[in-house]
């Protein structure tokens, strides 16, 4: 079994009787019976269409340290909390001892085993819907609307799973559940991969930015389901996002990549304007920069799709001298993720 797919870790949730738990331990309720009142949830997680990189939020097809997603344990057939706090649930990973830790929205402290119990007068065929989403969202209450901004940059995920019976008509009297959760990537990454083509000059990008056209809308809020992945925009302008720390492009370096976050968008007609804010030490250039990409740019293999899509990657090859040149496109779905910016969690 590999790293990515040992991640089972049963742990402790009880309605009225938080404050019961042991944030370290996870000890057993007195009085309750494992085979009858109460079911161990065992995760399983992957991330899919992810190659390995050294910084990202996402490494190759697992978590990196301090990764987070958010797990809902329902009530069969809805998505009200099952016990109370079930809901929401945080849950981080450590990459020191390839372990998980858990903590209820709002409250302070961990635990590492969660067991949800089956309430005094509860039917014996009472069931579990299990459903996830990546990074977790403080105050999350709606699963199926969860605002959020671009410029946030937040690489939202959601489980496959959550879209099939796998993880639901769970029985209450299993002694344990084990949920398999394959996150997919909801946003389309875009990388520019820039070169300095100034001689002896170092080209500092602070900010890259993509807006609107007459016919195209780049979005800057929209609302996540993180049920079914959907993503839809509802504020159209200008993204821009900060590059912290600026990066450095000297005219010895190959190209060098850098990445932004976008909502999912179909490219309707005029052409698209991207950007950077940068000044150039020891150049003759400094300030905002910018390239157009057409339509046919962002046209994807099957022929007949045009922008930006869910889970694709969109590299943008740059070349700057006295101006911005785009020289290439390629469409893919490796979500390479070697330095996002540093709000992304």
């Amino acid at each position: 079994m590999t790293n990515t797919m040992r991640h089972i870790l049963p742990f402790a949730v009880s309605a009225l009787s938080l404050l019961m738990l042991s944030s370290c331990t996870g000890e057993p309720l007195s009085g309750l019976s494992v085979e009858t009142d109460r079911t161990a949830i065992a995760p399983e997680v992957t991330i899919e269409n992810t190659v390995p990189a050294t910084k990202a939020p996402v490494l190759g097809t697992s978590f990196p340290n301090g990764g987070t997603y958010a797990l809902w344990i329902c009530n069969g057939g809805t998505y009200e909390e099952f016990n109370e706090r079930t809901n929401n649930i945080k849950a981080t990973y450590a990459s020191a001892d390839d372990s998980w830790s858990y903590a209820y929205d709002g409250v302070t402290g961990s635990f590492t085993n969660i067991i949800v119990r089956k309430e005094e007068g509860t039917e014996s065929t009472a069931t579990l819907d299990l459903y996830a989403y990546s990074p977790f969202i403080s105050g999350t209450k709606d699963l199926t609307a969860i605002a959020f901004t671009a410029t946030d940059q937040q690489d939202l995920m959601y489980a496959l799973e959550n879209n099939t019976d796998t993880n639901k008509g769970k029985g209450i009297s299993d002694p344990q559940i084990i949920s398999y959760f394959r996150f997919h990537h909801a946003l389309s990454l875009v990388e520019f991969r820039v070169k300095n083509k100034n001689s002896g000059s170092t080209i500092n990008v602070s900010q890259t930015w993509i807006k609107s056209s007459a016919d195209t809308q780049i979005y800057t809020k929209g609302s996540f389901n993180a049920v079914t992945g959907e993503v839809t925009g509802n504020t159209s302008g200008t993204v821009a996002v900060t590059v912290n720390p600026a990066k450095s492009i000297t005219s010895t370096s190959e190209y060098t990549s850098i990445y932004m976050l976008v909502i999912p968008t179909e490219c309707q007609g005029d052409d698209i304007i991207m950007g950077f804010v940068m000044d150039a030490v020891g150049g003759s250039d400094s300030g905002l920069n910018s390239f157009s990409v057409s339509r046919d740019d962002l046209k994807h293999g099957d022929g007949v799709t045009y922008g930006f899509q869910a889970g694709y990657r969109y590299v943008f090859n740059v070349d700057i001298d006295n101006y911005v040149h785009l020289t290439g496109v390629q469409i893919d779905r490796e979500w390479t993720t070697l330095e996002m910016p540093e709000k992304i969690i």
